[in-house]
């Protein structure tokens, strides 16, 4: 065994005397090409640390957790899917760290899929792959649930997710002869647990946490007790009419890291561009900035990050990402929309009227109306009334017209 320790500090040394300083943080914590025996210290830390759920989430840094408001979310935090109220399939692929003095070859990508089940519930599944070329590489599937929770006035959303993590090591010169290797194999798996919850304060706030990893699963190949630690996260944004501004912290054992990120959309929310930076433990430190164009088809996202300190001489993270509402249009065809429902089934002594957002109008705010309910605690008749019309997080466009059923 401590031939075996010997022998992989070796092959660290030489990686690094090849590739400078720079490029032995991310040997360390990045390439993830070593285990506990190999790299004795910190090993486990480091294992699916850079997972990335789409360029959008990218552009902003990673601060996501209290927006959580697309396919993304299903890796920062699964709350947040049941913002989501139509079925949307989406890919993405990040090359990370081009032009490095080593040439290594680093890249993820992720496909994920969010269906709604009703007004309050939603389902996701997803896919991410990470890899270092003819190395190393690390595999995730995911199936999520979320749920809106009715026992508050503000949108209040609670979410779990299942995870299947699996790391598997090339076979080479170097891994052949190491009886690591030789005893246990060349792979391993497990399940982990997420769970997050995010609360939608009126209209312009949210919050958000998350804790990833809960079980600690124990991804070693020699079942060592070295465990990847339970990473929390907690966030809170402010989202406006067409901005959002967003900051989380992120905890992972001794580390502790911090994320911001801005966006601005235009173009009737057509065009997007966004930024961030993140600050943290290891001399970590890192800006990105982003845009996205969307239409009724369409959304397409990209984002280059580039880091400030500890990694040196490389051009910077790249993403692209893409994503297709889903439309099953056989079912459609066979039921009419939510208002056409309650028109037509409406007794003739029911009344339904009609109301113009303002600006700055909640739904809470316009169900407590006198003229409305009086009670903002009444405000789901109108989201059903009006699904079709309200956006992701209950946001209301002033100028849309709203049925207002009243029994």
């Amino acid at each position: 065994m401590k031939k075996s320790v010997q022998s992989s500090e070796f092959r660290v040394r030489r990686l690094v005397r090849s590739s400078e300083f720079g490029v032995h943080r991310i040997v360390m914590l990045l390439l993830f090409t070593m285990n506990y025996e190999l790299l004795t210290m910190n090993c486990l830390y480091a294992d699916f640390e850079v997972v990335n759920g789409g360029a959008r989430s990218s552009g902003l840094s990673g601060a996501f957790t209290a927006l959580a408001d697309d396919n993304s979310a299903i890796f920062y935090n699964p709350a947040g899917l049941a913002q989501i109220k139509k079925s949307r399939l989406s890919c993405g692929y990040r090359k990370l760290f081009i032009n490095l003095y080593d040439e290594s070859n680093l890249a993820d990508a992720t496909l994920t899929f969010i269906q709604p089940i009703d007004k309050n519930n939603c389902v996701g599944a997803g896919w991410y792959n990470f890899g270092l070329k003819d190395s190393y590489s690390e595999s995730i599937g995911i199936v999520s649930y979320s749920r809106a929770l009715t026992f508050s006035q503000n949108p209040f959303f609670a979410g779990a997710s299942l995870k299947w993590l699996s790391k598997k090591y090339e076979s080479d010169n170097y891994t052949l002869t190491d009886p690591l290797f030789a005893g246990y194999g060349y792979s391993k798996s497990n399940f982990a647990f997420d769970c997050g919850l995010l609360y939608l304060l009126q209209k312009n706030y949210s919050f958000g946490i998350t804790l990833l990893d809960i079980n600690q699963p124990n991804m070693n190949l020699n079942n060592d007790r070295l465990n990847i630690p339970i990473k929390y996260k907690l966030g809170v944004a402010y989202r406006g009419d067409d901005s959002a501004f967003t900051t989380e912290m992120v905890k992972k054992k001794d580390a502790h890291n911090f994320y911001t990120g801005l966006e601005k959309w235009f173009l009737a929310d057509c065009l997007s561009i966004r930024g961030g930076i993140g600050i943290g433990s290891r001399e970590y430190i890192s800006c990105s900035i982003g845009a996205t164009y969307r239409n009724s088809f369409i959304q397409i996202d990209y984002a280059f990050a580039y880091p400030l300190a500890g990694i040196k001489e490389t051009s910077g993270n790249h993403s692209v990402s893409l994503t297709l509402p889903i439309q099953f249009t056989s079912d459609e065809k066979k039921k009419k929309t939510k208002v056409e429902q309650r028109i037509t089934e409406q007794p003739k002594n029911e009344k339904i009227i009609s109301y113009i957002v303002q600006q700055g109008d909640t739904l809470p705010a316009i169900a407590g109306k006198p003229d409305i309910y009086g009670n903002p605690g009444l405000w789901r008749k109108i989201y059903e009334a009006n699904e079709d019309k309200i956006g992701p997080s209950y946001e209301l466009t002033p100028g849309n017209e709203l049925i207002i059923p009243r029994e």
